[in-house]
């Protein structure tokens, strides 16, 4: 509507309007005269040059819609740089600003082919990406504005479009201010990148698809999800032994009479194929699902229509790719049955891994809205070109960049917040992951996408880039390495109830003590025995939002006893990960360890399930305690850092003499030699300890870092149980020792150089070696 057709309907609005923000200030600019001012410079910001078919007068075959600046980037290329847009002069302009570069893919008028796959892939950096790593600042975590990351950040945003034939990068653009702009402004820079190796962590396979269909639900769509299932089945040794052996569902959901309706199931073949679906529950309680008074009538026929909208359209795929049983956890286990419940939640890692095929539905954030979605298959699809005027070599394919990390959160969408799912996915031989764009395909032998049909290979050890299986840097398979990546991975993640936490990940955890053959040891919440020292040396992840249960789920030494994404390298900030030694490592190699695990006691909520939830837990540990207090915050944004001062303690001179003359000195070093000793709280700000509340170090284990030729030692920081009031710990019970219980609290980590370690034993030896229960 433009300017005049405003005015005009000014006084034919009725007098009882709808009383929205929208509507008022619709009028306020009205009645001001202000529509005036602000039209214009709206306009600004729309793409308004036209489009036009270009071909063989800009050397390109076949023709393709362009728009204006498009046009003229084939007419003229830039000059080549080979410094990967480096220089400031290396980049010339290309939009006037953000907003019409994205005008050029959703224009009444047309679209442009180049614009539209720079679009999208910004799109997807920001959603899949760059956003998430700022869910600590609400007000860029809620919008997906590109312009408004530029306004809030302040860091361009780079766009590459690479040629599939070189695997290479030939162009970047830049969404962002540089610094000769006075407005901000789209370029874009050549590179001579077709001599080059790729950076960017995937290796494209052969035959990229150039015709998608218009929806993920399409025919073609279900034809290729076939072809690929076929594949694996005939193909891929690797594929046909599940992870875990033994057992078949309770129950499975049978589809009938043309895919209209379905029944419950439980008289069941040993060898039934059957297809499971991994999704995301909503909140809506009245949904249909299996209790106590549906279980009867769920055995005759219902209506698939009775099912929401995401299952009805999963069932629709299963049962179009010839699967007559599919396995849904609201419909196949007794909701309102805490024994049904305990029992079949033991065997969800058993029920993914037999599965013949996962569906997981990751566009959808809920059961209602489906999980096919209409797309833009010019966004998608590479561009194939037989000439074109920047490259000598003919027949090439262009398409945005990205990363194998890039493509794993794309096509896990809704489903990479949610605790339940990694398992889901990780225990699962083959998943088709629904995402947004496009469907994607991952077995344990190759990865695909409907863009790039033949196989997606990460530059991640084989086989598949899934942590359970993917082997450490030298090459050896190692349990510990990757119950590590996974409990980073999952910790982060949320949950509807607290104390599915340690169910959630229960079938990970008995196929992983299966694989490892007893290099892990027994199973304590969330930990293992086998180098469980080790193990305590966890931390909470760089600023990251921390919270406690709603309600008792782990003793307070475990990682689950807290609502954080954890970190088995303590202090992921510091220099300790970018040493030579330890740089990429989840877990740090100790030389000594300087405590001992002596007793512990787990009492679990299920008898069958060595893996359930715990009701109660405590640990025996021998070791030096000291006492010690932290002072002020590193920074005020991230007041959980703490500093373990410096000026009360001795200096190097007197570590190395042993002329320490007072136990109320608390650590053997001081000065830029020793460096700063950070205690990290687990929950709290160190502030909020009250000053009477005593804090006690517990050094857990010895690290050498040879680079620095430095000693680090990382230590627990304990306070007396019942110090706090939350959830955490569980007020005091009997066990066999007399000692005070502990609670911890945080983690630190003392350096020092390598002279000074005889210094520091003579320091902790003056407090005796003590059994420490800590809950």
């Amino acid at each position: 509507m433009n300017i005049e057709a405003i005015l005009l309907a000014k006084d034919s609005f009725p007098e009882k309007r709808p009383d929205n923000k929208v509507s008022r200030l619709l009028e306020t600019l009205i009645d001001d005269d202000q529509l005036l001012q602000i039209c214009p410079k709206l306009s600004l910001f729309a793409y308004e040059d036209g489009f036009e078919v270009v071909g063989e007068e800009c050397g390109l075959d076949p023709p393709i819609t362009l728009c204006k600046p498009c046009k003229e980037l084939m007419q003229n290329p830039p000059p080549i740089w080979d410094n990967d847009g480096k220089r400031p002069q290396s980049w010339v302009p290309f939009h006037k600003n953000i907003s019409q570069l994205g005008d050029c893919c959703n224009s009444s008028q047309g679209t442009c082919r180049i614009c539209c796959m720079i679009w999208n892939r910004a799109c997807i950096l920001l959603r899949e990406i760059i956003y998430p790593s700022f869910s600590h600042l609400n007000r860029i975590h809620r919008s997906k504005s590109i312009a408004r990351y530029m306004d809030w950040v302040g860091n361009p945003l780079t766009v590459g479009l690479q040629a599939w034939a070189s695997r290479s990068v030939i162009f970047r653009v830049n969404l962002g201010i540089l610094e000769t702009d006075i407005e901000p402004q789209v370029h874009i820079c050549r590179l001579d990148s077709f001599k080059k190796e790729p950076k960017d962590g995937i290796v494209y396979g052969d035959n990229p698809n150039f015709s998608l269909s218009k929806s993920t639900g399409s025919p073609a769509t279900l034809s290729q999800i076939k072809q690929w299932l076929d594949s694996c089945k005939d193909n891929h040794s690797f594929c046909r032994t599940p992870l875990s052996k033994n057992g078949r569902p309770t129950r499975l959901i049978k589809i009938q009479d043309g895919g209209t309706t379905f029944s419950l199931k439980d008289d069941l073949q040993d060898d039934v194929e059957y297809v499971a679906i991994s999704y995301r529950w909503g909140s809506n309680k009245k949904i249909y699902k299996l209790e106590k008074p549906t279980l009867q009538s769920m055995k005759d026929k219902n209506p698939i229509l009775l099912l929401p909208k995401t299952l009805r359209e999963v069932c629709d795929v299963a049962f179009k790719l010839g699967f007559e049983y599919v396995w849904i956890d609201r419909l196949c286990i007794i909701q309102d049955s805490e024994e049904d419940w305990q029992r079949e939640a033991s065997k969800m890692g058993m029920v993914y891994s037999v599965a013949t095929l996962t569906i997981a539905t990751s566009c959808a954030p809920n059961e209602d809205t489906g999980c096919f979605r209409d797309r833009k298959p010019a966004c998608i699809t590479p561009l194939f070109l037989t000439s074109c005027p920047f490259s000598e070599s003919r027949n090439i394919a262009i398409y945005s960049e990205g990363s194998g990390e890039d493509w794993r959160r794309i096509r896990h969408g809704y489903l990479k917040e949610r605790g339940w799912t990694l398992q889901e996915w990780l225990l699962s031989t083959r998943v088709v992951h629904f995402s947004r764009k496009q469907v994607y395909w991952e077995c344990r032998q190759s990865d695909a996408s409907e863009a790039w049909p033949s196989d997606l290979k990460p530059n991640a050890i084989r086989p598949s880039a899934k942590p359970p299986f993917v082997l450490s840097e030298n090459r050896q398979w190692s349990a510990q390495e990757n119950w590590g990546r996974i409990v980073e991975d999952y910790s982060g993640r949320k949950f509807s109830f607290d104390k599915d936490m340690f169910p959630a990940i229960s079938g990970l955890a008995r196929v992983m003590e299966e694989l490892a053959d007893g290099q892990l040891g027994q199973y304590l919440a969330g930990l293992w025995g086998a180098n469980f020292i080790q193990w305590l040396c966890w931390s909470t992840a760089w600023k990251v939002p921390v919270s406690l249960p709603t309600e008792y789920v782990a003793p307070s030494w475990s990682w689950a006893s807290l609502r954080a994404e954890v970190r088995f390298a303590p202090f992921d900030n510091i220099d300790v990960v970018k040493s030579p030694e330890l740089h990429g490592r989840v877990m740090f190699e100790p030389e000594e360890y300087l405590a001992e695990l002596k007793d512990g006691s787990l009492t679990r909520v299920s008898t069958i399930d060595s893996y359930a939830a715990i009701r109660d837990g405590w640990i025996v540990l021998s070791g030096h305690m000291k006492r010690v207090w932290v002072g002020t915050p590193i920074s005020n944004d991230n007041p959980r850092w703490g500093v373990i001062p410096h000026s009360e303690t001795p200096n190097l001179d007197d570590l190395n003499s042993g002329n320490l003359d007072s136990e109320d000195k608390l650590l053997p070093f001081r000065g830029e030699n020793a460096g700063i000793v950070f205690a990290k709280s687990d929950f709290v700000t160190w502030t909020s300890i009250s000053p009477l509340t005593p804090i006690y170090c517990l050094p857990l284990v010895k690290v050498r870092v040879r680079a620095y030729k430095r000693t680090e030692i990382h230590c627990l920081l304990l306070i007396p149980c019942a110090s706090q009031e939350h959830n955490r710990t569980l007020p005091a019970r009997s066990t066999p020792y007399a000692s005070n219980e502990f609670e911890r609290v945080g983690i630190t980590m003392i350096k020092m150089r390598d002279d000074c370690w005889d210094g520091y034993q003579k320091w902790i030896s003056r407090s005796p070696r003590e059994e420490i229960v800590i809950r």
